[in-house]
């Protein structure tokens, strides 16, 4: 490539490029381009036979002129460096992973995990060629024995997993693994998920035990933004995607993880906080689609409940509350859930951690957000249900939470109080319809029209009082309108709207 030639003439000034440095890595991976058809010899990969033996079968087919400019291109472009033939190259083959996938897996094992800053910076590229190969019908166009080749060197690796690979690097492979099971299972690779976790659970070096913890965490979070979410967004991936979730719940799979989630939660709850959160996260992502009775138990609740006092974990906490309780359920179902989990006991105990004082305290969005979701859901349960005992239901609940609604929508700050907009206009709404019709059956039976009540006339104007507090302006405040409004009137205005 002339480009090439022509920029590594010209970065020697600009970066203190020096070609030998790329020499001297070569030589210390062993990488002899003088073997008889096969230049691979791994210095990191794992210490299985088998692992080098597929390296060395894709690597027979990998085009190593291509990997010589390469190891030069991404380094050069990886330091800010600007070039567009040299770009346009590194696109090209990255835009072409059916074709360089092989070149892409023998590169990556080819240098040391902190080799060196341009060693770092090529196995990254090849990472992005797989994850290119997986995203797209390319990975289905390999033959199937390619396709078992790619999938026992990927295996190989977590199985022998290196500690001191760089953290972005390993982070990578959660997203490959799971666009892996996209592809794969359970076709192909039906004993995926209990070969993860039986990975997980036989190690017994601690820091790999560390490791691939995390990293069966992350696969797991992955594999719902991967293929869970991917089905509900694009519809060619819709049966696809079903058939991965049917087929974790009917061979048990759920159930194991959402054991092993539970058992690593509770044993990094004061030793790794941020594993924890991650557990957390997992919850609150499968709720959707698993059985409820797998998330909503005894001890799980009673775990998550005792995290609403630990300021490292109760966003995390509140917010997998939150998920729970906007999982898809028939009405007395979910009415049934928003008793048995007694969320206003849960809102009683938050409010001694809440400082609705303090602008910055984000806690209390969090918590608003919670009472929104609640009361939609409770709402959603009057308005579309036809059984007058679940309307009744409903309404009796709203009646029990709403002087949380009065308390967050009055708050000092309109960035809580607006989280609770929705929910507020359809309690009223409600509010409205079950007056109206009161009243029509109270005229039909000839009695005096008393509506609600008094108790319930009481509370609408307490909530009354509240909305006309949080339209009013502060009067020691210069407030400007039109096309004079800062962000800060814009958004108070559009709030007096809602």
């Amino acid at each position: 490539m002339r480009g090439l030639a022509a920029a590594n003439r010209n970065v020697q000034t600009a970066t203190d490029f020096d070609e030998s440095l790329f020499s001297s890595n070569i030589r210390k991976a062993s990488f002899d381009m003088s073997s008889a058809g096969s230049p691979f010899q791994s210095q990191t990969s794992p210490s299985s036979t088998s692992l080098d033996a597929y390296l060395n079968l894709i690597s027979a087919d990998a085009d190593w002129s291509v990997a010589r400019q390469l190891e030069q291109a991404v380094p050069f472009l990886a330091l800010g460096n600007k070039n567009d033939e040299i770009l346009l190259f590194c696109n090209d083959i990255a835009s072409g992973p059916a074709l360089h996938w092989k070149l892409a897996l023998s590169l990556f094992f080819k240098f040391k995990p902190q080799e060196s800053f341009e060693a770092i910076q090529i196995r990254y590229f090849c990472l992005n060629i797989l994850v290119n190969l997986l995203s797209t019908s390319a990975f289905a166009s390999l033959t199937e024995s390619d396709r078992r080749i790619f999938q026992s060197i990927i295996w190989a690796y977590l199985v022998d997993l290196d500690t001191s690979e760089p953290v972005f690097i390993r982070s990578k492979f959660p997203l490959i693994l799971s666009l892996v099971v996209r592809n794969q299972y359970p076709h192909e690779w039906p004993s995926f998920f209990d070969d993860l976790l039986n990975l997980l659970q036989t190690s017994t070096i601690p820091n790999r035990i560390d490791a691939l913890t995390d990293l069966f965490i992350r696969i797991s979070l992955e594999l719902d933004s991967s293929v869970v979410q991917v089905g509900r967004q694009l519809v060619s991936e819709n049966a696809r995607t079903t058939l991965i979730k049917d087929t974790m719940r009917e061979t048990g799979v759920v159930n194991r993880y959402t054991t092993v989630w539970y058992s690593i939660l509770s044993n990094s709850i004061s030793s790794n906080p941020e594993l924890a959160a991650l557990c957390l996260q997992c919850f609150a992502v499968y709720v959707a689609w698993i059985d409820i009775n797998l998330v909503v138990t005894d001890h799980f609740l009673s775990t998550l409940y005792n995290l609403l006092g630990d300021e490292r974990l109760q966003v995390q906490a509140v917010e997998c509350i939150e998920e729970i309780l906007g999982k898809g359920m028939l009405f007395p179902d979910k009415l049934q859930l928003i008793r048995v989990m007694r969320i206003d006991n849960v809102l009683t105990q938050l409010e001694q951690y809440v400082n609705d004082e303090d602008e910055m305290d984000e806690f209390v969005g969090t918590v608003a957000k919670l009472l929104n979701k609640l009361g939609l859901e409770i709402c959603r349960c009057y308005d579309e249900s036809i059984d007058e005992n679940i309307k009744n239901d409903a309404f009796n609940l709203l009646m029990i939470y709403f002087p949380f609604l009065l308390k967050y929508l009055g708050s000092p700050y309109d960035d809580t109080s607006s989280l609770l907009s929705e929910y507020t206009s359809k309690f009223i709404s409600i509010v409205g319809r079950a007056e109206s019709q009161i009243i029509a059956v109270q005229k039909q039976q000839g009695v005096n029209t008393t509506g609600l009540g008094q108790e319930m006339q009481q509370k609408l104007i307490q909530l009354l009082d509240v909305v006309v507090r949080k339209m009013k302006y502060d009067e020691e405040e210069e407030h400007k309108f039109g096309a004079d409004a800062d962000e800060l009137d814009a958004e108070f205005l559009n709030m007096r709207l809602v």
